[in-house]
C-alpha cells in the first residue's frame, strides 16, 4: 500500500501567493508563470527594504509551539488527510463576490508533513524553479501547497529550510514567519533565531520561512507581522499592499488537536482572491 504522504512544497508562496494581474483571454507571460505580477510603478524605498531585516542570532525570538499528539486523533495507526472544497460569497460595495479554494487536514504531522525542495533535493542549491505538480513527485503527495519563498532574478530560495531532518539553508536569523516540525513532534510558528533553528538537542525535521503570521494565540496578526518582519522577502511592493491586494492565497497552520491544516484560495491579483 502506497505511503500517505501530505507534503508542503518550497516553492513561491507559503503564507501568500501573489498571482499575475491579465485579463481572462491574455496570457502575461508565455511558458512562465514564476514571474511576479507588475509592482504598478511602486518603488520601494531604500530604508523600507532593509526595515526588520537586521538578524536575530541568539536567544529565543517570539514564536509558539505546540506539542502534537504523537499518533494520529482519528487514526491510531494510519496515517490520514481529508480536503474538503470550498465556496464563499461575500458582498463588497453592493455586488455579490465568490471566493473559490480548499482545505485540507492531515493528522500525525510528524509522520505526514514535508517540506520539499523545488523539483529534487538540492533544488535550492541549483536554484531551480519548479510547479508544484512536478515536485510533488518526489514523495507521491496527496496534497500539495506552494511554500517558501525564491528571489525571482535568479531562483534562489530564501529564509530557513529544512526539508526531512536535512538543513538545507539558514536565514541567518532574519525575522519573518516560520512553520516548522521538531524532532519530538513540537509544532513551531513564529520567529526564530538562528540559534533555534540551528539547534540540534531537539532539531527541526521540517522548517520553511514565509511572510506575515496570520493569526496568534487565535488572534489575528497581521498588523504586527507587518510591523517586525523583514520586507524584502517579498517582492510585490510595499508590505501593506502584499498583505491587502485582493489574490490567491495560501496558508499553513495547525488546529487544536495538533493536526496539520493547508489553506488554497483560488483568485488573480487585483480582481479576485
Amino acid at each position: 500500500m502506497e505511503k500517505l504522504l501530505l507534503d508542503l512544497l518550497l516553492f513561491s508562496g507559503f503564507f501568500t501567493v501573489i498571482s499575475p494581474s491579465y485579463e481572462e483571454d491574455e496570457e502575461p507571460f508565455p511558458g512562465d508563470f514564476l514571474t511576479p505580477y507588475k509592482e504598478n510603478g511602486l518603488q520601494r524605498s531604500k530604508r523600507s527594504q532593509t526595515k526588520g531585516c537586521e538578524p536575530v542570532l541568539q536567544g529565543n525570538s517570539s514564536y509558539e509551539k505546540y506539542i502534537s499528539p504523537s499518533k494520529s486523533f482519528f487514526t491510531k495507526n494510519l496515517n490520514f488527510i481529508r480536503t474538503n472544497s470550498f465556496l464563499y460569497e461575500l458582498n463588497d460595495f453592493g455586488r455579490r463576490k465568490f471566493v473559490y479554494g480548499h482545505i485540507s487536514v492531515a493528522d500525525n504531522p510528524l509522520r505526514t508533513f514535508s517540506v520539499l525542495e523545488p523539483d529534487r533535493p538540492g533544488g535550492c542549491k541549483g536554484s531551480i524553479r519548479s510547479t508544484v505538480a512536478a515536485t510533488s513527485k518526489q514523495r507521491n503527495c496527496l496534497a500539495a501547497i506552494n511554500a517558501g519563498y525564491f528571489r525571482t532574478s535568479n531562483g534562489q530560495c530564501l529564509g530557513n529550510v529544512v526539508s526531512n531532518e536535512r538543513l538545507v539553508q539558514d536565514s541567518g536569523g532574519v525575522q519573518n514567519a516560520n512553520f516548522g516540525i521538531r524532532k519530538d513532534g513540537t509544532i513551531v510558528v513564529g520567529y526564530l533565531s538562528q540559534e533555534t533553528v540551528l539547534d540540534k538537542n531537539n532539531p527541526f525535521v521540517q522548517l520553511v520561512s514565509g511572510v506575515v503570521w496570520l493569526l496568534r494565540n487565535r488572534n489575528v496578526y497581521v498588523d504586527e507581522s507587518k510591523t517586525a518582519e523583514c520586507r524584502n522577502t517579498q517582492e510585490t511592493g510595499s508590505m501593506d499592499l502584499f498583505a491587502n491586494v485582493v489574490s490567491a492565497r495560501t496558508a499553513i497552520g495547525h488546529d487544536s488537536r495538533g493536526r496539520i491544516v493547508l489553506v488554497q484560495v483560488d483568485g488573480k491579483t487585483h480582481r479576485r482572491g
